[in-house]
């Protein structure tokens, strides 16, 4: 679980965005080299040079596989909305990802 706040100050545009939200996740093992996890986060987003306040939620699950000791192939899908005071910066996005990656020993 993670929770924060923070604020971006543009210097091209003087504006201010502040942010605040959160997230959960948690993984689980299915099997000695194969384990599951599931991601749930929500932040909300205010702009000082309008008066646009967003609303994001996103929701992940998914799969990894160790191949090899250093080695993990992972697949995963997830959703993401977001709420606006501003119609154009709305969506809705449906996504899927596959991944390999490796982490050399120290």
């Amino acid at each position: 679980m993670r929770l924060y706040q923070n604020k971006s100050n543009y210097r091209s545009t003087r504006g201010v965005e502040r942010n605040r939200g959160g997230n959960l996740g948690y993984q689980y093992p299915i099997a000695p080299l194969l384990s599951g996890f599931a991601n749930a986060s929500y932040e909300h987003s205010k702009y000082s040079t309008q008066t646009r306040k967003d609303d994001t939620y996103t929701a992940i699950v998914g799969i990894s596989y160790s191949l090899a000791k250093n080695v993990q192939i992972g697949a995963d899908t997830g959703y993401e909305k977001r709420h606006s005071t501003n119609d154009i910066d709305k969506y809705d996005e449906f996504r899927v990802s596959m991944s390999i990656s490796y982490q050399p020993s120290m």
